[in-house]
């Protein structure tokens, strides 16, 4: 093909593609409505966006920018005959007249033929997984349908339904319907191809119209489309999928590896996803009822999990052509007692382990709380009681669908070696190493004090071969005190020796019954009658009585971390 026969087609083809302006209402000085208040068409100034073409083989009027609203006004074109007269040539002969037709278009309104039906504009090249949201409304046509088409893939389809105004229904189907005057519509089409895409207007135009229309392209919004059965995701990631029911994988596996020392919180939701399935390195199964799922994963060890979608395999008239998931993964570092290679340690028996965890968006402890405690090494045959509580989330029974909480005294390798519960405390080791406490509370909402505090005790029966009376300052143990009728006796000012290794100062306090006139208050001995032997002392100090005086009491110290050893102090009133 010659030079010359190039450029007589190319003005050919700008010959019957109309040429189509339009204008972005951001740079506009006018009035940007569709129409004004006697309803005819806006007659902004504007500048024109036209981008024809840097694709010749592609027949389209204009590039539509992502983002920007854009004001498109069309007229049927005009038709004049031209006649151009006849010169002379060189000898004075004069020509014939040679007439042509000419379509008469105003410089800012994009002309259209009698037969045109459609009329294309050029989006991007956007990747497989890109939402197309469009706002569009119209006036000046009728039966008028904006689709989205890939040069390679065809039409795309809606991601939500369009009402039909004859069959008072909504289907989904590969094209919306724009709004009407200032009223615009809105519908998303989503890209299962990377491709060249275009946006297609197809109506019965009127003498004039206009359209306004607005499109925001997120080529990130889907991140897996139905391509593979197999996806694997960080443990800050989200993984939105959408697919085309019937044509992708009947599972989708979602991979992704917990360290030591972490927490995952795994967030899942979809639309027509049949059921899900968590499942852990030994194959353990978590499959829940509803159609979403959020919980909170902690491991001994590095672990690796898969969560696996199962999504609908028949397409719905009502629920259209799509599954849709989301599957969100957020991890945080874990604080000492959370996990077994870093736990909470029992200091001295007979003191309680109070631990405080802030809680925040993070902990989620709502989901899950979990407390590791290294208790003791015991040797076997040892005896180990053991009380554990939290405070500041439900507990069984106190919330509805509070779960009861778990209980496991484990070995370092984090094997059950035996149970507690509110009603058995005591563990008995039929082996030697440490033994730790394992605490476990799902799905416990939070009080009004969203601060998560755990508390645990332990006693250790038979472990101590004797329990003393201490002077500190004496470094001396001693079993007789001396005070004065009326001196007001502190329980909180004796100290102890313990043999054979030093536990905590903590004991509970007894006075016989027939001492508590000699060393008493007046609460106890207001109920003399009522005691039996011992009398347990609650209060933080006692009496010798002023009408006591030359009478001694016996004062009975019983160990906290050890509760089968006592040690008896001899007051003398003097």
């Amino acid at each position: 093909m010659t030079g010359t026969n190039m450029n007589t087609k190319i003005l050919a083809l700008f010959a019957v593609i109309p040429v189509f302006f339009a204008c972005s209402e951001t740079s506009h000085t006018n009035s940007s409505s569709v129409t004004d208040d006697n309803g005819s068409y806006a007659e902004d100034s504007f500048k024109s966006s036209s981008s024809i073409s840097d694709r010749l083989d592609i027949d389209y009027r204009d590039t539509l920018t992502a983002g920007d609203t854009m004001n498109f006004y069309m007229e049927l074109a005009t038709w004049d005959t031209v006649t151009i007269k006849g010169k002379k040539d060189s000898t004075g002969k004069k020509a014939k007249d040679s007439t042509y037709i000419e379509k008469i278009c105003h410089d800012d309104i994009v002309c259209l033929d009698s037969t045109s039906t459609t009329v294309s504009l050029f989006l991007g090249d956007y990747p497989k997984g890109t939402r197309i949201t469009v706002l569009a409304a119209t006036s000046g046509m009728e039966n008028d349908t904006i689709r989205i088409r890939g040069e390679k893939s065809g039409n795309l389809r809606t991601l939500m339904p369009v009402y039909n105004s004859q069959k008072k229904d909504s289907v989904y189907s590969n094209y919306m319907v724009p709004g009407s005057g200032a009223d615009m519509l809105l519908n998303s089409f989503i890209a299962f191809n990377d491709d060249f895409y275009y946006l297609d207007l197809a109506a019965d135009f009127d003498s004039s119209a206009h359209l306004r229309i607005k499109a925001d392209v997120d080529t990130g919004y889907y991140n897996y489309t139905g391509d593979s059965a197999h996806v694997s995701i960080d443990l800050r990631d989200t993984v939105r999928g959408i697919l085309l029911i019937g044509e992708a994988p009947k599972k989708i596996d979602i991979a992704f590896k917990v360290e030591t020392g972490f927490s995952v919180n795994l967030s899942v939701q979809g639309y027509s996803i049949n059921k899900y399935e968590l499942v852990d390195t030994d194959k353990n199964v978590y499959s829940p009822a509803t159609d979403t799922l959020d919980t909170l994963l902690v491991t001994n060890d590095s672990a690796e999990w898969t969560l696996s979608l199962y999504p609908s395999n028949v397409v719905s008239f009502l629920d259209g052509p799509f599954a849709t998931f989301e599957a969100a993964t957020r991890f945080r570092r874990l604080n000492q007692g959370e996990y077994l290679a870093n736990p909470d340690s029992i200091v001295y028996p007979g003191d309680t382990l109070t631990i405080v965890r802030p809680a925040n968006d993070s902990t989620k402890y709502y989901l899950r709380q979990d407390h590791y405690v290294w208790l003791a090494d015991l040797k076997k045959g040892d005896s180990l009681v053991v009380y554990h509580e939290m405070d500041g989330y439900c507990k069984y029974l106190e919330c509805k669908d509070t779960p009861r909480a778990s209980y496991w005294l484990i070995d370092a390798k984090g094997d059950s070696v035996g149970t507690i519960s509110s009603l058995s405390h005591s563990f008995k080791a039929k082996k030697d190493g440490p033994v730790y406490l394992r605490y476990l509370q799902l799905n416990s909402k939070a009080l009004t004090d969203s601060n998560l505090t755990l508390r645990t005790f332990i006693q250790r029966p038979g472990s101590l071969d004797s329990l003393k009376f201490y002077n500190e300052a004496k470094d001396e143990t001693y079993s007789s005190k001396r005070v004065n009728p009326g001196d007001t006796v502190m329980l909180s000012d004796f100290a102890f020796q313990t043999v054979p290794y030093k536990t905590s100062y903590n004991v509970k306090w007894f006075v016989p019954c027939e001492d508590l006139t000699t060393l008493g208050n007046a609460a106890y001995i207001s109920q003399l009658e009522n005691c039996k032997g011992e009398q347990e002392i609650s209060s933080f100090y006692l009496i010798a009585q002023k009408d006591a005086a030359d009478k001694d009491a016996r004062l009975i110290a019983q160990s906290m971390a050890d509760p089968l050893m006592r040690d008896t102090l001899t007051i003398n009133v003097r």
